[in-house]
Protein backbone atom coordinates (compact mmCIF):
# COMPACT_ATOMS: atom_id res chain seq x y z
CA UNK A 1 0.00 0.00 0.00
CA UNK A 2 1.26 3.68 -0.70
CA UNK A 3 0.60 4.79 2.90
CA UNK A 4 2.47 2.25 3.90
CA UNK A 5 5.41 3.86 2.31
CA UNK A 6 8.78 1.72 3.22
CA UNK A 7 7.41 0.74 6.52
CA UNK A 8 6.18 -2.80 7.84
CA UNK A 9 5.81 -6.09 5.55
CA UNK A 10 3.86 -6.09 2.03
CA UNK A 11 0.76 -7.48 2.54
CA UNK A 12 0.83 -10.16 -0.13
CA UNK A 13 -2.96 -11.28 1.07
CA UNK A 14 -4.51 -7.96 -0.47
CA UNK A 15 -2.77 -8.92 -3.89
CA UNK A 16 -3.86 -12.40 -3.86
CA UNK A 17 -7.79 -10.83 -2.59
CA UNK A 18 -7.30 -7.98 -5.55
CA UNK A 19 -5.72 -10.44 -8.39
CA UNK A 20 -9.06 -12.61 -7.58
CA UNK A 21 -11.73 -10.19 -7.57
CA UNK A 22 -10.70 -8.69 -11.21
CA UNK A 23 -10.20 -9.61 -14.69
CA UNK A 24 -7.51 -7.90 -15.76
CA UNK A 25 -3.62 -9.24 -14.55
CA UNK A 26 -2.46 -7.40 -11.39
CA UNK A 27 1.21 -7.19 -10.67
CA UNK A 28 2.29 -7.79 -7.47
CA UNK A 29 5.05 -5.50 -5.82
CA UNK A 30 6.48 -5.43 -2.13
CA UNK A 31 9.29 -7.54 -0.28
CA UNK A 32 10.70 -8.79 -3.76
CA UNK A 33 14.32 -8.69 -2.75
CA UNK A 34 15.61 -12.01 -4.33
CA UNK A 35 14.44 -13.80 -7.63
CA UNK A 36 13.13 -16.73 -5.01
CA UNK A 37 10.99 -14.19 -3.64
CA UNK A 38 9.66 -13.16 -6.94
CA UNK A 39 8.47 -16.46 -7.70
CA UNK A 40 7.00 -16.66 -3.86
CA UNK A 41 5.08 -14.14 -4.66
CA UNK A 42 3.61 -15.16 -8.05
CA UNK A 43 2.93 -18.71 -6.19
CA UNK A 44 1.31 -17.41 -3.25
CA UNK A 45 -0.95 -14.52 -4.83
CA UNK A 46 -1.67 -15.50 -8.33
CA UNK A 47 -0.33 -12.30 -9.20
CA UNK A 48 0.26 -11.94 -13.20
CA UNK A 49 3.66 -10.46 -13.29
CA UNK A 50 5.86 -9.13 -10.37
CA UNK A 51 7.82 -5.81 -9.99
CA UNK A 52 10.55 -5.33 -8.13
CA UNK A 53 11.87 -2.12 -6.82
CA UNK A 54 14.18 -1.35 -4.22
CA UNK A 55 15.87 -4.43 -4.59
CA UNK A 56 16.94 -3.79 -7.87
CA UNK A 57 19.26 -0.33 -6.64
CA UNK A 58 22.66 -1.90 -6.88
CA UNK A 59 22.58 -5.32 -7.78
CA UNK A 60 20.41 -4.73 -10.95
CA UNK A 61 21.55 -8.56 -11.73
CA UNK A 62 18.14 -9.16 -9.65
CA UNK A 63 16.62 -9.05 -12.90
CA UNK A 64 18.29 -11.80 -14.84
CA UNK A 65 18.06 -14.36 -11.71
CA UNK A 66 14.58 -13.99 -11.67
CA UNK A 67 14.19 -14.00 -15.48
CA UNK A 68 15.96 -17.44 -15.40
CA UNK A 69 14.21 -18.64 -12.30
CA UNK A 70 10.52 -18.29 -13.41
CA UNK A 71 11.47 -18.50 -17.30
CA UNK A 72 13.77 -22.04 -17.15
CA UNK A 73 13.41 -22.98 -13.43
CA UNK A 74 17.31 -22.36 -13.42
CA UNK A 75 19.44 -20.44 -10.43
CA UNK A 76 22.16 -18.03 -12.15
CA UNK A 77 25.67 -17.36 -10.44
CA UNK A 78 25.36 -14.16 -8.70
CA UNK A 79 26.92 -11.28 -9.82
CA UNK A 80 30.72 -11.44 -8.50
CA UNK A 81 32.42 -8.15 -6.58
CA UNK A 82 34.12 -7.38 -10.15
CA UNK A 83 31.05 -7.42 -11.90
CA UNK A 84 29.37 -5.43 -8.65
CA UNK A 85 32.25 -2.80 -8.31
CA UNK A 86 33.12 -2.41 -12.03
CA UNK A 87 29.25 -1.41 -12.98
CA UNK A 88 29.47 1.02 -10.25
CA UNK A 89 32.89 2.49 -11.58
CA UNK A 90 30.84 2.57 -15.02
CA UNK A 91 27.86 4.01 -13.82
CA UNK A 92 30.23 7.00 -12.08
CA UNK A 93 31.71 7.74 -15.50
CA UNK A 94 28.56 8.10 -17.01
CA UNK A 95 27.05 9.99 -14.44
CA UNK A 96 30.20 12.47 -14.33
CA UNK A 97 29.36 12.88 -17.91
CA UNK A 98 25.89 13.69 -17.71
CA UNK A 99 25.72 16.49 -15.21
CA UNK A 100 29.16 16.57 -14.11
CA UNK A 101 32.20 15.09 -11.59
CA UNK A 102 30.77 17.48 -8.39
CA UNK A 103 27.27 16.19 -8.80
CA UNK A 104 28.03 12.84 -9.90
CA UNK A 105 30.36 12.02 -6.94
CA UNK A 106 27.76 13.39 -4.62
CA UNK A 107 24.86 11.29 -5.76
CA UNK A 108 27.28 8.01 -6.32
CA UNK A 109 27.59 8.31 -2.06
CA UNK A 110 24.15 6.09 -1.89
CA UNK A 111 25.17 4.30 -5.39
CA UNK A 112 28.34 3.15 -3.67
CA UNK A 113 26.47 1.81 -0.43
CA UNK A 114 24.31 -0.26 -2.53
CA UNK A 115 26.56 -1.96 -5.10
CA UNK A 116 29.23 -2.84 -2.19
CA UNK A 117 25.97 -4.02 0.29
CA UNK A 118 26.77 -7.47 1.61
CA UNK A 119 30.39 -7.54 0.88
CA UNK A 120 32.74 -7.97 3.52
CA UNK A 121 33.97 -4.65 5.22
CA UNK A 122 31.21 -2.60 3.12
CA UNK A 123 30.37 -0.64 6.16
CA UNK A 124 34.43 0.81 5.82
CA UNK A 125 33.77 1.39 1.79
CA UNK A 126 30.75 3.46 2.67
CA UNK A 127 32.11 5.42 5.07
CA UNK A 128 35.20 6.48 2.76
CA UNK A 129 33.08 7.21 -0.19
CA UNK A 130 30.91 9.48 1.62
CA UNK A 131 34.03 11.49 2.18
CA UNK A 132 35.05 11.42 -1.84
CA UNK A 133 35.25 14.63 -3.72
CA UNK A 134 36.67 13.67 -6.92
CA UNK A 135 35.61 10.97 -9.16
CA UNK A 136 39.14 9.64 -8.91
CA UNK A 137 39.73 8.93 -5.30
CA UNK A 138 36.07 7.11 -6.08
CA UNK A 139 37.60 4.46 -8.50
CA UNK A 140 40.69 4.28 -6.76
CA UNK A 141 38.62 3.64 -4.02
CA UNK A 142 36.54 0.83 -5.69
CA UNK A 143 39.35 -0.66 -7.51
CA UNK A 144 42.05 -1.06 -4.20
CA UNK A 145 38.78 -2.60 -2.47
CA UNK A 146 37.97 -5.02 -5.15
CA UNK A 147 41.88 -6.01 -5.64
CA UNK A 148 41.66 -6.79 -1.29
CA UNK A 149 38.07 -8.89 -2.38
CA UNK A 150 40.07 -10.72 -4.71
CA UNK A 151 43.66 -11.18 -3.10
CA UNK A 152 41.59 -12.31 0.82
CA UNK A 153 43.05 -9.49 2.14
CA UNK A 154 39.41 -8.59 2.94
CA UNK A 155 38.26 -10.30 5.86
CA UNK A 156 35.43 -8.68 8.37
CA UNK A 157 32.64 -5.69 8.10
CA UNK A 158 33.72 -4.90 11.52
CA UNK A 159 36.56 -2.27 11.52
CA UNK A 160 36.47 1.50 10.89
CA UNK A 161 37.63 3.10 7.22
CA UNK A 162 41.23 4.24 8.79
CA UNK A 163 41.58 0.31 9.40
CA UNK A 164 40.22 -1.02 6.23
CA UNK A 165 42.77 1.15 4.29
CA UNK A 166 45.58 1.62 6.75
CA UNK A 167 47.80 -1.30 5.33
CA UNK A 168 49.19 -1.54 1.54
CA UNK A 169 47.33 -5.30 0.30
CA UNK A 170 50.40 -7.85 0.25
CA UNK A 171 51.67 -5.75 3.19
Amino acid sequence: MRAQGFEGKANWEMIREAQAAVSIPVVGNGDVVSALEARRMLDETGAAGVMIGRAAFGYPWIFRETRALLEHGAAVQPATPRERLETCMRQLRLLSEQVGEGVAVREMRKHVAWYVKGLPRSSAVRESANRMQSAEEVETLLADFLLRLETGAVEADEVTAEEAWSEPVGA
